[in-house]
């Protein structure tokens, strides 16, 4: 009985809720998901210009099929693909190196790209448990890996520094807490795989791997935040985890 749907959400983590309903839906509908990045008082104020192009993607026919996705600045993103690259202009979302998936052109819909990857729906099978995020940086230090040691968490994600690395001193306290949760190695670039077979030194990839820790392949490491912990919800294995975020 509807057409599709819209989202108003704010912008600090309007990629994620996108990202995350991407997951969830099991209808492919259009729910287009939008926001501003002005206040209604500021000169220029973005936020009716996208509610009012968010309603015009969700109840064209040409998007049907299209499923969550999101509209900024007459851009339409695929959300898998969308991430927030400024603080506080209004262009602030970007989907490279692909570029959005259509515009919308002299009040017409030019959708030229459409998301191909289809998976069954995840769920949220029970409590969601927590998965922080550690941010690789210059010698990553073992006591940061070690202060998880015992916490009420269901995995660990490292955004590591490249293709996916850590410092050497740390990886003995990454191994030791890959025994206990899953851990997963993703890259803090923001483009691009986690690498999976280019570097063999201590706290690279390879050694990662030998070592226990799951790659993160080729999702952000908040994408892979939200996968990690609805997979956990649903009480999926260390195995179910690799296989999915290897896809």
């Amino acid at each position: 009985g509807f057409c599709g749907a819209v989202v108003t959400h704010g912008t600090d983590t309007l990629e994620e809720t996108a990202f995350a309903l991407s997951l969830l839906m099991p209808t492919s509908k259009p729910v287009v998901v939008t926001g501003a990045m002005r206040s209604p008082e500021a000169a220029g104020a973005d936020g009716p210009a996208n509610l009012a192009s968010a309603i015009f993607v969700a109840a064209n026919r040409e998007a049907e099929g299209l499923g969550p996705a999101v509209m900024f600045g007459d851009e339409i993103h695929a959300p898998h693909l969308v991430r927030k690259i400024h603080s506080s202009r209004p262009h602030a979302f970007t989907s490279d190196p692909f570029g959005p998936m259509g515009h919308i052109v002299e009040g017409r819909l030019d959708l030229q790209m459409r998301p191909t990857l289809v998976r069954k729906p995840l769920r949220v099978g029970g409590p969601v448990p927590p998965v922080p995020i550690i941010q690789a940086g210059l010698d990553l230090e073992p006591e940061t890996v070690a202060a998880f040691f015992g916490a009420e968490i269901g995995a660990l994600v490292i955004a590591g520094v490249g293709g996916g690395h850590v410092s050497s001193r740390a990886v003995d306290a990454i191994s030791d807490l890959a025994q206990a949760i899953p851990v997963i190695i993703t890259s803090r670039v923001g483009m691009g795989h986690t690498l999976s077979r280019s570097y063999a030194y201590g706290g690279s990839e390879i050694d990662l791997a030998r070592r226990g820790v799951i790659n993160g392949g080729r999702w952000r490491p908040a994408q892979a935040r939200i996968i990690v912990q609805l997979l956990l919800s649903a009480g999926k294995s260390r195995q179910d985890i690799a296989d999915w975020l290897s896809h």
